[in-house]
This record gives C-alpha cells, sequence and structure tokens, in this order.
C-alpha cells in the first residue's frame, strides 16, 4: 500500500515557471501523491501582461477539473508564502471520522518554481526512510534539489556534515538543506514546527524553522543525486518586492 503524501504549495502570476513545474512533479513522481495549491490573487494580477493572471488561473482551475489537485484555494488578494502555508497547515491538522478526515503520513513542501527528475518523490521517501536510521541524529527532512550556486559549488552554510550509506545507497548528512523542497513526516512540519510567524515576512521563513530543527539536534539530507531543478526562468520571475507581492 502506498503511503499517503501530501504535496503543497502556493503561486501568483508566473505561468512561465508554474506550468513546466506542475508537468514534470506529475508525470512520473514513482509514488502517488495528493497536491493543494493556494492560489495568491492572481486573477487580479498583470505582472507579465494584461492577461498573464487570468492565465495562470485558468491552468490551475483546469488542473483542478482533471483531477491533478485534490485542493485549490483561490485568493482574492496576495496574502503572502507564509500566510498561505499556515492555511494549508491548518487544514492538513484536521481530522474526523464522519465525514473521514485523515491527516497525512507525509508532507512535502515545495515552491511552484521547480524542475522533477523522473521519480523525484520515490527518492524523497527512500531517502527519508533510510536515513531516519542514521545514528548520530534523528533525520527528519529530505531535499530532492541539492542547492547548487550557479558556480556548481554547495552553498556553505548547507554543507555535509556526514555521509551515511544505507545497502549501496550513500547519503549526504546536513544540518540544513535547501528550503525550496522539504520532504518530511506530517508530524514534523505540523507539530514541532508548526505554523509560521506572520509579522516578519523575512526573519520568520524557511531557515527559522532549519535552525529550530538544527537547534533540537535533527539532520536533514538530500536524494543521492539530485531529482529537482530550480527553473532558470524564475530568475526574471522574482524580481519584484518579496515582502508586499512574494508569490
Amino acid at each position: 500500500m502506498s503511503p499517503d503524501i501530501l504535496a503543497v504549495f502556493c503561486t501568483y502570476d508566473r505561468l512561465g515557471v508554474l506550468k513546466p513545474c506542475l508537468e514534470t512533479m506529475a508525470a512520473d513522481p514513482g509514488l502517488p501523491f495528493r497536491l493543494w495549491i493556494v492560489d495568491n490573487g492572481s486573477a487580479f494580477a498583470n505582472m507579465y501582461g494584461p492577461e498573464s493572471g487570468h492565465e495562470h488561473l485558468d491552468f490551475l482551475i483546469e488542473w483542478y477539473r482533471q483531477g491533478h489537485i485534490e485542493k485549490l484555494i483561490i485568493n482574492d488578494t496576495n496574502q503572502g508564502i507564509y500566510f498561505s502555508f499556515n492555511v494549508l497547515m491548518a487544514l492538513a491538522k484536521l481530522s474526523s471520522k464522519n465525514p473521514k478526515i485523515k491527516i497525512p503520513e507525509f508532507i512535502y513542501l515545495a515552491c511552484d518554481d521547480m524542475i522533477y527528475e523522473p521519480n523525484w518523490l520515490a527518492e524523497c521517501y527512500q531517502t527519508l526512510l533510510d536515513c531516519e536510521k542514521y545514528p548520530k541524529g534523528k533525520t527528519v527532512i529530505v531535499s530532492p534539489f541539492h542547492c547548487q550556486d550557479s558556480d556548481g559549488t554547495v552553498k556553505p552554510k548547507m554543507g555535509t556534515i556526514d555521509t551515511y550509506t544505507v545497502g549501496n545507497r550513500t547519503y549526504e548528512i546536513k544540518h540544513m538543506v535547501s528550503g525550496n523542497t522539504w520532504f518530511m513526516r506530517s508530524s514534523t512540519w505540523l507539530d514541532f514546527m508548526n505554523f509560521y510567524p506572520v509579522t516578519d515576512p523575512i526573519r520568520q521563513g524557511d531557515w527559522t524553522k532549519l535552525r529550530m530543527l538544527h537547534s533540537a539536534g535533527y539532520r536533514c539530507t538530500v536524494t543521492p543525486s539530485e531529482m529537482a531543478h530550480h527553473n532558470l526562468l524564475a530568475t526574471g520571475y522574482r524580481t519584484y518586492d518579496r515582502i508586499h507581492n512574494y508569490r
């Protein structure tokens, strides 16, 4: 029986990166997953032309109609990435017998501008299961994105602190991994990291959550090969103000 995996992200008027993200994400993940998305007011956006926001939202609605998206939340204003993740977290925390609502076993939290290799989700799942047995500290977050700079070097704060071999697979154990892609047990996100403060959208972001894990002695890792890549087109799609218009 396949694990119950929920993937979540939010997005805002940038179809040029959203479309290849969703198409590669769903093409050959290796495991089934459910997908929840918050759209942060694209219907009223025109950052890339007068109809750009409508095209972005129309694409999401069509994917929802086709059954690729289980839950699509459409905001009339851009409420920010952390508020949106808090909404998704609150929904993921719900449980009920009648109607039956079950908290997912695993969460995949991502940005909307990644491009995925085949079998990316199965690799995340296997990596987490293997590295949860790491004897020098509990490994709780897996990233399929190795987060290399343009010159090919790994950012120092994400550098490898150890390697761990299980069978014929060798993993890099890290204090922190990229905030672009996280795979974890739902309890890590819902119970330990919990809601994002929304009063400071810069200082209370992904790095704060990763530092919480680090301080608690938890570890992160990456899949043996890089299974997700940052869409280079996103460079031109991220020039707007982070605080008020991010995603």
